[in-house]
């Protein structure tokens, strides 16, 4: 370190070469906390926009789901309809053949 055998202008130069390098030290240091910062707000607004697109795909299926009963209800009633008029056309038929 510095001793008394250093001379002046040495010492005070190291001084000053150190404290040069310590502000580029916080200029670096806060233009990479920028640079974070920025990213972050892009990261941000990617994610609110995948966001409405997850919310635009999960009303989707949900009114695809509400279809998809919906359809499977008139099939069921159709189902029922054709084994009931099933049931009439073999009731008309033992009838005629009687």
């Amino acid at each position: 370190m510095a001793t008394e055998k250093t001379p002046a202008h040495q010492r005070i130069s190291r001084a000053e070469n150190s404290a040069a390098q310590w502000k580029m030290k916080a200029i670096e240091r806060r233009e990479a906390a920028e640079a974070l910062k920025e990213q972050l707000a892009i990261a941000s607004e990617n994610v609110q926009i995948k966001n409405a697109e997850l919310n635009q795909a999960n009303k989707r299926c949900a009114n695809q789901e509400k279809q998809l009963n919906e359809l499977a209800g008139q099939l069921k009633l159709a189902n029922q309809a054709i084994t009931n008029q099933q049931a009439e056309m073999n009731i008309l038929k033992k009838r005629l053949s009687c």
